[in-house]
């Protein structure tokens, strides 16, 4: 499945993927796994499901839900046992995927990935040694954590020590050096899995492991002296290199090496459904209330990471983003990932589009690029190709703001190229990058003032963090949609958590507007635009970005984006010049990642983005056209960028309707003998350019029986397009899966050859 940093590809998430596929949710057999919200106590609600045919698989304490399967043809039923709106799929939760980013690939041409390097042993480093380093040769912890300030906390005695972090991830995969040590890194590991594999083993994804080391490893690395990575490592860091006689060595330190981790074991492989998300949390906050209870059992989880996310509908208010704030409210820090499915704004997946989570984006260190540039292209080429000295937004980080108008990310953390292990076996050290590990950097940053300030409470520690990261730290100048409060200063936050001026509150979110762009408008600096646009785009700095949301109506047939007058500095990028990256992003919202364009090495370009049924690409909403200066540009460059859409008068409609929630409605067509072309779509009204969103799906079964699923996604429109279908009847289903709304008010529309076709 893709990862940050080890398989580069586009995002695509989707109901189904096409005929034959099963929906999200689908659990197998004909059933669906579904959450629904209803009030405690649930027995009378578990005893109907079970009659229904269905099963409930949790049952939660701390929001009034519970999960459950279920046969489809008994939805419709379950519908009238409940409220309004109270059921909704339960969709999968992943690694955070990332689009083509660009970084390593100027022009478009793939230089290819270093993920995993070779070395000669690693030794796990005692906290006693890991102390007295952190006074004597601070700069060694430069490679992952420069910027931080941490090594300021580790000459307090502060490492973390005492402090147990939750890890909601892939479990641990053992005997990697970075998380071994007499303090046991690993103090608990629990499977929610159920695959009979165990929470730590060598099968599981080792996202993990490489999670959990970014919070607390402690080890010495040991290379070859004629290894490429010790001379880059020492050309870039000398002091990041130890020396004792022949032998030298490279620090492996997390932002809270003496913390010891709680891993819960939620995929073997990077996805899961969001009920097992939800059962971890769940548990998290058992733990902790059996531990302030003085309960057998209990684990004072203080922190937890959580580098995981998808697609919502309702950002801040679905079910998932509400049940994760339960954890600020029972005194726990969490650091959630803002996703890879930037440079775009409105990409911030779910959870860390929820109120309460501490929403982590991700910058890239000098250091660690210039090494693995190095590596890449040759000893030198690394300071050549990266001349600035500070650090800089990762491109596919996730951007603000949300759809409801709050900004996202809360700050930022080094996540491009981070050291670590996990992915390769114990005598490998890995190299990857993504939000999923800048969330971890500061979840040790929370740790090691978790520790400093018992006393402290988790909104304290958390807004200590937000309000006392560095702004002005990177050099790409970014915004608040970018880098939140900016870069985390481990010692900003605890100077101010010393001085007692932290808020022990969370700030209330504004009552949103029914649509985007108005939620937008009224917060962020974002305009809204549409018709002909001619755009200056003067000045900008490697790796900055210019974002234009260019409203999309209902039939919408073709978009034109022409980028002229190209101009760049005398200084250039060596090696590759200097130029533009364009990211289109479709107008789906909450870090779906959906680019239907993502194009490197520009100067002056032009492109024609067509309506293509079924793919999203020009659903109705707010498209993010972003332009970014290529991040190894050597100097600003500017151009315009024009655009241009083309429209179709939807026209007539073969059949006007409404739907409820969980409603299914059935359209019988006639398909006449000799049909080329059967084009079929249907719309709604609280598509993707409103808040909240509804999902139609929209289904056909031919006269054999056979199910065509080109309509289920979370496109809007949804559409599908049948070549010579077979004469007959055909049946249109339009099902109200998710809807936010009391109802929706839909069109359905359906043209043989051209001609648009009534229904009865």
């Amino acid at each position: 499945m893709p990862r940050e940093g080890l398989i580069v590809v586009p995002l695509l998430i989707v109901a189904l993927l096409g005929a034959g596929s099963v929906p999200a949710g689908a659990a197998g057999d004909g059933a669906h796994r579904i959450l629904v919200r209803a009030s405690k106590p649930y027995d009378g609600l578990v005893a109907k499901i079970t009659a229904l045919g269905g099963t409930v698989t949790h049952q939660y304490r701390y929001v009034d839900a519970l999960a459950a399967e279920i046969p489809a043809e008994s939805l419709e039923a379950l519908r009238e046992l409940v409220h309004d709106n109270a059921i909704s799929k339960d969709v999968e939760m992943a690694i955070p995927a990332r689009p083509d980013e660009g970084m390593l690939r100027p022009g478009g041409r793939a230089a290819g990935a270093v993920s995993t390097l070779q070395h000669r042993s690693a030794t796990a480093v005692s906290g006693a040694d890991l102390r007295a380093r952190g006074t004597t040769q601070p700069p060694g912890y430069l490679l992952n954590d420069a910027f931080t300030h941490a090594d300021h906390l580790f000459a307090r005695n502060l490492m973390g020590q005492g402090i147990i972090v939750g890890v909601i991830d892939t479990g641990i995969r053992p005997g990697f050096a970075s998380l071994e040590s007499g303090h046991r890194s690993v103090v608990g590991c629990e499977d929610l899995v159920g695959d009979a594999l165990g929470c730590s083993n060598a099968a599981n994804d080792g996202h993990g492991t490489f999670v959990a080391g970014m919070i607390a490893a402690h080890a010495l690395v040991e290379l070859d002296a004629d290894s490429p990575l010790l001379a880059a490592v020492s050309a870039y860091c000398p002091t990041c290199v130890v020396r004792s006689g022949s032998a030298a060595f490279i620090p492996l330190v997390g932002t809270a090496p003496e913390a010891q981790i709680y891993a819960l074991r939620i995929s073997a492989t990077g996805g899961a459904p969001s009920s097992r998300l939800l059962a971890a949390v769940e548990r998290v906050i058992e733990l902790k209330e059996k531990f302030d209870r003085h309960e057998d059992g209990g684990v004072n989880i203080q922190v937890v990471n959580l580098s995981f996310g998808g697609p919502t509908l309702f950002p801040g208010r679905d079910l998932f983003d509400r049940e994760v704030d339960q954890l600020l409210d029972n005194n726990i820090v969490l650091t959630t990932s803002a996703g890879n499915g930037g440079p775009s704004s409105l990409t911030i997946a779910s959870p860390a589009s929820s109120f309460a989570s501490l929403t982590v984006g991700a910058a890239g260190l000098p250091i660690n690029e210039r090494i693995l540039l190095d590596l890449l292209y040759g000893p030198g080429l690394g300071r050549v190709l990266r001349v600035s000295d500070a650090p800089a937004m990762l491109t596919p980080s996730s951007r603000g703001p949300n759809a409801d108008g709050r900004p996202d990310p809360d700050v930022v953390a080094s996540g491009h190229f981070a050291f670590g292990q996990g992915f390769g076996d114990p005598g490998t050290l890995q190299m990857a990058d993504g939000t999923s590990f800048s969330a971890p950097t500061v979840a040790g940053v929370a740790a090691l003032l978790r520790q400093a300030f018992p006393a402290a409470t988790a909104r304290q520690i958390r807004n200590a963090i937000i309000q006392h990261a560095d702004p002005d730290l990177l050099g790409d100048a970014p915004t608040e949609l970018d880098q939140g409060g900016g870069y985390v200063n481990a010692l900003a936050a605890y100077k101010a958590l010393a001085s007692g001026s932290v808020p022990d509150t969370l700030e209330k979110p504004r009552h949103p507007q029914p649509t985007v762009a108005t939620n937008v408008e009224h917060t962020t600096d974002l305009e809204v635009r549409s018709g002909p646009v001619s755009e200056p785009i003067r000045s900008l700095r490697p790796g900055q970005r210019h974002d234009i949301l260019y409203e999309l109506e209902d039939g919408t047939e073709q978009l034109s984006i022409t980028l002229t007058d190209f101009a760049a500095g005398p200084q250039q990028n060596p090696l590759f010049g200097d130029s533009f990256e364009i990211f289109v992003h479709t107008a789906r919202t909450s870090a779906f990642g959906d680019y239907v364009l993502i194009d490197f090495g520009l100067t002056n370009a032009s492109y024609t983005i067509d309506h293509v049924p079924s793919a999203g690409f020009l659903d109705a909403g707010l498209m993010r056209i972003t332009l970014v200066a290529a991040p190894l540009n050597a100097g600003p460059v500017s151009g315009d960028v024009h655009i241009i859409s083309k429209r179709s008068p939807l026209g007539e409609v073969s059949q006007r309707g409404r739907i409820a929630p969980l409603e299914s409605l059935a359209f019988p067509l006639e398909m006449p003998a000799g049909v080329s072309t059967a084009r079929i779509s249907v719309n709604w009204r609280h598509d993707w350019a409103t808040y909240p969103v509804n999902d139609l799906d929209m289904y056909l079964v031919d006269p054999a029986g056979h199910v065509h699923f080109d309509g289920v996604t979370f496109d809007a429109p949804e559409e599908a397009v049948i070549t010579n279908p077979a004469a007959g009847t055909w049946t249109i289903y339009v099902d109200a899966f998710e809807l936010n709304t009391p109802s929706e008010a839909f069109q359905l529309r359906v043209n043989l050859d051209g001609k648009l076709v009534k229904l009865k």
